[in-house]
């Protein structure tokens, strides 16, 4: 199917944009009854993906045309090989999840060694159930990483991650 359309390769080895390509890749959904999610998208100066559960945002340093598609062909730290092309293909509405920031407390702000300092904070200060692998996910952003929870939150609010100018949004596991 994408080799039929008009599109360009994309092949990095340089580390930081590898990196960012890297996070975002782990929020494309790979479940084919889906396929609309299967594919990170440029709006904005930015680049999208969602699998439904986690948003990752990151700034569009490949220039990437706006409104493209970005399908993944291999993503590590250290190389990125992806096929840009358009397409009819309608992504899912991600501006209706991104929390407004205005109704939003940073809780805490710091750089983590491990996933269980993260976990813990996570559990104590959101009152959220969250992913495990989606939190891993959260910790190759480097450097400072804050997190934002929604004001009165009663832990089933988005939770917002930012680092530089890498963004997750993860939503919580339904409490019973």
């Amino acid at each position: 199917m994408l080799s039929e359309k008009e599109g360009r390769i994309f092949n990095y080895h340089k580390e930081t944009i590898c990196s960012d390509l890297f996070f975002l890749s782990k929020a494309i959904s790979d479940d084919e009854t889906r396929y609309f999610m299967n594919f990170a998208y440029c709006e904005d100066n930015q680049i999208i993906a969602t699998d439904g559960k986690r948003l990752h945002i990151i700034p569009n340093k490949i220039k990437m045309k706006e409104k493209h598609f970005l399908y993944v062909i291999k993503s590590t730290k250290t190389k990125f090989i992806g096929f840009e092309f358009q397409d009819d293909i309608t992504f899912p509405n991600y501006k209706k999840v991104l929390p407004d920031k205005e109704n939003m407390s940073k809780i805490l702000s710091r750089s983590y060694s491990g996933i269980n300092h993260l976990l813990y904070d996570i559990n104590t200060e959101c009152k959220s159930i969250v992913n495990i692998s989606y939190i891993r996910d959260v910790l190759l952003m480097d450097g400072m990483i804050e997190t934002f929870i929604e004001k009165e939150s009663d832990g089933n609010k988005a939770i917002l991650f930012e680092c530089g100018n890498q963004k997750a949004i993860i939503m919580p596991m339904v409490k019973e």
